[in-house]
């Protein structure tokens, strides 16, 4: 018997079922901007169990919890195949998700008999209780990667130094004919962003990026609506389409900003966070 049960549960992990009996579960995964979809194909062999999900007295359900936050969520389906989408957000940071595949039973079910239960059960009398488990296949472990190649302006910008000493002698200040947009610098200043470590860039990338990429977006996506295969491009389409799908858009700004929008965040909390460390070490030492 299941340790965790007080009646028959076909798992791999207890031998109350013969061995013509089992239940599995296959998960795939996929990251689609901030949203996880999951897909679920179940497996299970035993006849009385599905024909407790074929007439609504049981159903195949997934347990999804993650022991880094608070996350916890139950879907339950009457067929052995679906999908479902998640927030990442409400998942840890590069997290790992505890996928539990089962199935439980829809209402009471007294006097539950299986012709594939073992021997030690012959002769007893069964209750499997409302939402009992009936089957439980092996937990499985889910790296959720919350895949935003949008998050940081490298992901379609890169800096290079221009010939000219000074940045208000630069005329062109941008490239785009490229896979990246390549934003020109004066040599000194391209010099001291090379040093800059890593969290200063991205402030310096959120000062420069965004009028840059709005302005781009006004003359490919609003005035011209030009297309090309540019690897850029294709980014800053597929980020349009998933902020604001088949939605007009005018305005040029709003959408550059939108874009980089989870990573202007990040900048931010960074640059409190390093503030607040600061100012306690400040009153740290003052007192």
């Amino acid at each position: 018997m299941a340790s965790d049960y007080c009646y028959p549960v076909l798992s791999e992990n207890s031998d109350d079922y013969k061995e013509e009996s089992s239940f599995s579960c296959k998960l795939d995964t996929k990251s689609i901007g901030n949203t996880v979809h999951i897909d679920a194909v179940f497996n299970l062999t035993d006849e009385t169990i599905l024909n407790l999900i074929r007439d609504g007295s049981a159903e195949y359900s997934l347990l999804l919890k993650c022991p880094k936050s608070s996350y916890r969520s139950f879907f339950s389906f009457g067929k052995d195949s679906w999908g479902i989408d998640i927030n990442g957000s409400d998942i840890d940071v590069g997290g790992r998700v505890e996928a539990v595949p089962a199935v439980i039973s829809v209402y009471e079910i007294d006097n539950y008999e299986n012709n594939n239960l073992n021997s030690e059960y012959e002769g007893s009398t069964i209750s499997i209780p409302k939402h009992g488990v009936l089957a439980i296949a092996i937990p499985q472990m889910i790296t959720v990667k919350r895949r935003d190649p949008f998050r940081a302006p490298e992901s379609v910008v890169k800096f290079d130094v221009s010939d000219e000493q000074n940045q208000f002698e630069i005329r062109n200040w941008y490239d785009e004919e490229d896979d990246y947009i390549t934003i020109y610098l004066p040599r000194d200043l391209h010099e001291k962003y090379v040093e800059l470590p890593k969290e200063i860039k991205e402030v310096f990338s959120a000062v420069y990026v965004i009028p840059i990429i709005a302005d781009i977006i006004q003359r490919y996506w609003i005035d011209e609506k030009v297309e090309c295969e540019y690897r850029w491009y294709g980014i800053l389409s597929e980020r349009m389409a998933l902020a604001y799908g088949d939605k007009k858009i005018d305005n040029s700004y709003e959408m550059s900003t939108m874009i980089f929008r989870g990573f202007s965040e990040e900048v931010l909390n960074n640059i409190y966070f390093e503030f607040t460390k600061e100012r306690e070490n400040d009153e740290n030492s003052d007192s």
